[in-house]
Order: structure tokens, then sequence, then C-alpha cells
């Protein structure tokens, strides 16, 4: 007789975002991708700041202890956060959260604001006297 024997490896989540660091201006699209290996699978969340404000995630949309997701700020099931019409308000410290029934895990991307849009115009008048 032959015995099959079954492991099913379970982990608490090891997280990491990408990219750590990133810049943008007034007005741009920001993704931020979290990662995690993680078994099994995790849920994200992501918190701003030190405010402890965290943002919504796709897959937990019945949690009524955090925020729901903006029209700027959302996530995925996946782990993407995405700012749209990023401001400077969106600069500072983003916290992806992973979490499954073996624990929880972190990772940190930094945004950095390096200004807005700005357009200048330059009219420059001549005159100029007909040649004869």
């Amino acid at each position: 007789m032959t015995s099959l024997c079954v492991y099913v490896m379970t982990e608490i989540p090891v997280v990491s975002t990408s990219p750590t660091v990133q810049s943008f201006v007034t007005g741009s699209t920001v993704n931020i991708a979290c990662t995690a290996v993680a078994y099994p699978p995790p849920t994200y969340a992501w918190r701003y700041g030190d405010s402890g404000q965290i943002v919504e995630t796709a897959s937990d949309p019945g949690r009524a202890d955090i925020p729901v997701e903006s029209d700027r700020v959302s996530t995925d099931q996946h782990g993407l956060l995405t700012i749209k019409n990023a401001t400077l308000d969106d600069a500072g410290r983003w916290e992806c959260i992973a979490t499954n029934k073996l624990g929880v895990g972190s990772d940190v991307s930094l945004l950095k604001y390096i200004g807005g849009y700005s357009l200048s115009i330059i009219i420059i008048f001549t005159s100029a006297t007909p040649q004869r």
C-alpha cells in the first residue's frame, strides 16, 4: 500500500513595494505596486503617512473601520495603489499592508513632490524698418 503525504506551506506575508521612491508633479497619475509572498494569499490595504488613514481595498469593500476609496485614490485586489490628479498633499510615506490568517507584513514607498506644471509664454515684439 502506498501512502501520499501532502504538505501545505503556509507563510506570513513578505511584502515589497515598487518603486520605493517616486517623484511626481501636480496633476500626474501615480502608481505604486505592492507584492507579497504568502500563503494563504493576502488581502492588501494602503496607509498614508503617520495619520493611520487606510485606503480600502477592492477585496475588502464591506469593512466599516476604514475609509472608502475616493475618486482620486484607489487600490485593487492585487495591491496596486493608484493616485489620480496627484497634489502636494499626496507626498509622503505610503505603506502597503498585506494580511493573511498567519500574520501581517508591510513595506513603505515614498512619494516626493517636485512641483507643478508651469507654462511660460514669451512674446517678443520687434520692429523692422523696410529696406529700400
